[in-house]
């Protein structure tokens, strides 16, 4: 079992990766949750092939997460083909239909108005 103090440093670790990295494509404005982005070869009789798995898991919300949202993408075409380009968008999307289902208002809804365009 994990301690409090290391389930809120696992959160904010999984949040950094939703606002500053591999995640970032999954990044909902106007809301904190955490994430984790997953690609492995897959192993074969002798060693590793060409083929993947990818996976992204979504944490929501942070820092009182209710759910966990997983999305496993099992051998993804295209080079460009990771957890970030496949699964991500996945979750994000889910999360945003629990936002909209579950009435959830944004934690930080400075997020959601437009930046005015400056003056010529």
């Amino acid at each position: 079992m994990l301690s409090p103090q290391v389930a809120s440093q696992v959160l904010a670790m999984m949040q950094e990766v939703v606002e500053t990295g591999t995640g970032q494509s999954a990044r909902i404005p106007g809301y904190r949750y955490g994430g984790k982005t997953g690609t492995a070869q897959k192993a074969e009789a002798g060693g590793y092939s060409n083929k993947k798995i990818t996976s992204y898991v979504g944490i929501f919300p942070v820092p009182k997460p209710r759910y966990v949202v997983l999305a496993v993408i099992d051998e993804p075409v295209g080079d460009d083909a990771f957890g970030s380009t496949v699964a991500a968008p996945i979750v994000k999307t889910l999360l945003e239909d629990i936002i909209v289902r579950d009435r959830i208002p944004p934690a930080f809804p400075e997020e959601l108005v437009p930046k005015a365009e400056p003056a010529p």
